[in-house]
């Protein structure tokens, strides 16, 4: 992902609502209170849920901004999100299944469709 559109994407996905939410699955966003979304636009996106552990999520961000630093692309763009935002008020009765609470801190990383780690 480009830095511009990296960019792009950040500023649209923090004004977006989300339309969908299921859990996570080995394949899709991994371990459990983690989330696969989907916004209005259609845009998929991993969403890390760490509380009360809130601080691990600035790794996420952290990692994408340091990684852009050094001048790689292999780490997704990243940001974050409170759960008890307006984003998130469609699906706001998935949260007892997905073990979240609202109001807690959660970071939003863009979901890379088919992304394989091999060369």
């Amino acid at each position: 992902v480009s830095d511009e559109a990296a960019d792009e994407w950040i500023k649209r996905s923090r004004s977006l609502e989300f339309n969908f939410v299921e859990t996570a699955s080995w394949n899709k966003c991994g371990r459990p209170k983690n989330a696969f979304a989907v916004h209005s636009d259609g845009g998929a996106v991993c969403v890390r849920y760490r509380s009360p552990n809130d601080r691990l999520l600035q790794g996420e961000v952290m990692s994408y901004w340091l990684a852009r630093l050094l001048g790689l692309d292999n780490v997704p763009p990243a940001h974050l999100s409170i759960t008890g935002s307006s984003q998130w008020e469609k699906l706001l009765h998935w949260f007892p299944e997905l073990g979240w609470t609202k109001g807690n801190l959660v970071a939003i990383i863009m979901w890379i469709e088919e992304i394989d780690s091999r060369p």
